[in-house]
């Protein structure tokens, strides 16, 4: 990560969740603790999907080769659009009102937790 006037601009990839591709926004989180050496990392952001320098390679649901074609889940997974996504950040700027974290991996736990925790809940 390179700091400019305008925000940080980001070069490297991050796996998202499923449907990644359908939505306006990119969130990124720290999902595991952080120690001082790891501060680069340790940056939260949303960023609109089609912000100019991000691109997605795109795979479908990644359990899917286990199960028949014809499956319930394999049916859902292809009407809905399912699929898993690498985000690719060839330098993209992230403006500064649009982090929320930056180096501050004194936090990346409770980050990740906050993570972790999100998928714990079904509305």
């Amino acid at each position: 990560m390179d700091e400019t006037a305008n925000g940080v601009m980001l070069r490297g990839a991050k796996a998202c969740e499923i449907s990644a591709l359908n939505s306006h926004e990119i969130i990124v989180i720290p999902t595991t603790s952080m120690t001082k050496r790891d501060d680069a990392y340790a940056i939260f952001f949303a960023l609109p999907s089609d912000a100019e320098g991000v691109t997605f390679v795109i795979d479908s649901e990644s359990h899917s080769a286990t199960r028949s074609e014809d499956s319930i889940v394999n049916r859902a997974a292809t009407a809905f659009r399912e699929h898993e996504a690498l985000c690719v950040f060839d330098d993209v700027i992230v403006p500064w009102e649009r982090i929320f974290m930056y180096r501050e991996f004194e936090f990346s736990e409770q980050m990740a937790d906050l993570y972790r925790f999100s998928f714990c809940f079904d509305a």
